[in-house]
């Protein structure tokens, strides 16, 4: 018998003796296995076992791996913003976002985040992750990102300003604020900030787009999730640790029950409908349209709620709403 015959019955032999083996093991013990990094002749051996249950194993491995794999491939261009920023010759770049433009009670809070290239951070929109997955991302950032910013526009800011301007200036705090580095360019979620000093560029739906908006979004969302449920603290009666101010069923009916707290926006339907406005909060509402038909309505409101109010102050809302009138006709 020659050598090459004895050596390709050693390598059988090994084989079946590997194939024996795996049949012996204990479902547990392969599943330990395929945590391990198993390579190909193993993975071809396991394919070859006629058990449910290693078949159920295999067919969970593989999913992994390709959900991995997927995981991998969408991290990587949701980088691909950052990377095309630095062949620009741009250092730092950060991504700004917001959370909370939406809800009847409580501020916006915007975040300013530079990532580094380099791990990658599996980092998706905010909206789309489980507060488990969020609230681990968020204490990885915290620990990796390069610089971090938030800023805060508390409700009696955002009725006196608008929820739009309230935003902008959310995320011109949250640049401001970014530490121990600001950016030198800007990528923002579905905005334009003038009042950023760097160059900028407005991603519609960046948080699904580029990960240091993705990053943003996280470290605003939770950030301003904290604060409605500290706000909870103090008014347990709205539940804000749920629903964290948007206006859900349980927070229209304790709306109802109980009138607006100091943390809701007056000048957000339905909020507006439970309070009795002052002739300071019907001009800043005639002071914030921007169109003919919302200064009617607002005139409307006064005219129908005109006998809680004084006669002067009927006589300076007339003033104010003919002043109004003039600028948006003019425009």
């Amino acid at each position: 018998m020659s050598q090459s015959t004895d050596l390709s019955k050693n390598q059988n032999i090994c084989l079946n003796k590997s194939k024996s083996k795996i049949s012996h093991m204990s479902i547990n013990g392969i599943k330990k296995l395929l945590k391990e990094n198993p390579d190909k002749d193993l993975l071809d051996d396991l394919a070859k076992d006629s058990r449910k249950g290693v078949f159920k194993l295999l067919l969970s491995y593989h999913r992994n791996i390709e959900k991995a794999e997927q995981l991998q491939e969408k991290t990587s261009n949701l980088y691909k913003p950052l990377i095309d920023a630095k062949k620009e010759g741009f250092l730092f770049v950060g991504g700004i976002d917001e959370a909370g433009r939406g809800p009847l009670a409580g501020p916006v809070v915007a975040a300013c985040v530079i990532i580094p290239l380099s791990p990658h951070i599996n980092v998706d929109d905010s909206k789309k992750l489980s507060e488990k997955k969020r609230d681990a991302l968020f204490e990885i950032i915290n620990k990796r990102a390069l610089g971090i910013g938030i800023g805060i526009v508390e409700a009696d800011e955002i009725d006196r300003l608008n929820i739009y301007r309230s935003t902008q200036l959310a995320m011109h705090l949250a640049y401001e604020n970014c530490k121990p580095q600001k950016p030198d360019f800007c990528f923002i979620d579905a905005m334009k900030v003038k009042e950023i000093p760097v160059p900028q560029k407005s991603l519609i739906k960046g948080d699904a787009i580029c990960s240091a908006i993705s990053a943003a979004s996280i470290i605003a969302k939770v950030t301003r999730d904290k604060i409605m449920k500290n706000a909870a603290k103090k008014y347990s009666q709205y539940g804000f640790e749920s629903h964290k101010g948007y206006g859900s069923a349980s927070h229209m009916k304790a709306l109802a029950t109980y009138g607006p707290c100091p943390i809701h926006r007056t000048s957000f339907a339905p909020v507006s409908d439970y309070i009795l406005p002052t002739r300071q909060w019907y001009e800043t509402m005639l002071k914030r349209c921007t169109s003919m038909e919302a200064l009617r309505q607002i005139g409307q409101r006064i005219k129908k709620n005109a006998n809680d109010l004084l006669e002067t102050e009927l006589e300076e809302l007339r003033e104010t709403y003919t002043e109004c009138q003039t600028n948006l006709n003019r425009h």
